[in-house]
């Protein structure tokens, strides 16, 4: 594998970056990164990436918080919790699983799992963008929850019902007239 990426260690784990060019730890471009090496390792038999892709989950999952969220980085100014960027995380560990049948990061797919689904909706499914508070209501918000809810409809049997219901609030509710989805609505 060429080093076409930046990827430090910190704690536990390998963080690749955000961008090639310096080490930024963002949990979901680490995230993807290493749920896309895992994939690519299982048809190439790669054993590099692999291995790459387990420590680049590890370093996330030692970084999921006592409440099961992630924030979105490391650095104290990325120290919020959203619900896009969580289910970016919770598709890359369902596919890193998937992927590999690692065992190892269930606990964390799991835990992460319940806590989107505690905290990312209301009780009439609209979507929130942060765990603590609805506004901005954002259509990538609602587009990504609708996503992670039907990628993990396999091991998580209510998450259909609870897709479908937030497809029903974001049509009702974020679709205009002439059919395109409204970007955000700041109430």
């Amino acid at each position: 594998m060429g080093e076409a990426f930046a990827a430090g260690t910190h704690g536990r784990g390998i963080c690749i970056s955000y961008v090639p060019s310096k080490q930024s730890s963002i949990d979901n471009s680490n995230m993807l990164g290493a749920a896309l090496l895992a994939r690519r390792a299982v048809y190439t038999k790669d054993h590099q990436a692999l291995e790459l892709a387990k420590e680049a989950m590890t370093y996330s999952c030692a970084r999921q918080n006592a409440d099961a969220a992630w924030f979105y980085g490391a650095a104290p100014m990325y120290h919020s919790t959203d619900a896009f960027h969580t289910g970016y995380n919770l598709d890359s560990l369902k596919r890193h699983f998937d992927s590999t049948r690692d065992r190892e990061f269930e606990p964390n797919l799991r835990c992460g799992f319940q806590y989107f689904k505690d905290h990312f909706f209301e009780a009439d499914r609209r979507p929130k963008y942060y765990h603590d508070k609805v506004q901005p209501i954002d259509i990538q918000c609602a587009a990504q929850a609708i996503d992670t809810l039907a990628f993990s409809s396999d091991t998580e049997s209510e998450s259909v019902e609870l897709a479908a219901k937030v497809a029903l609030w974001t049509t009702n509710n974020m679709q205009a007239q002439d059919g395109h989805f409204n970007y955000r609505d700041l109430g």
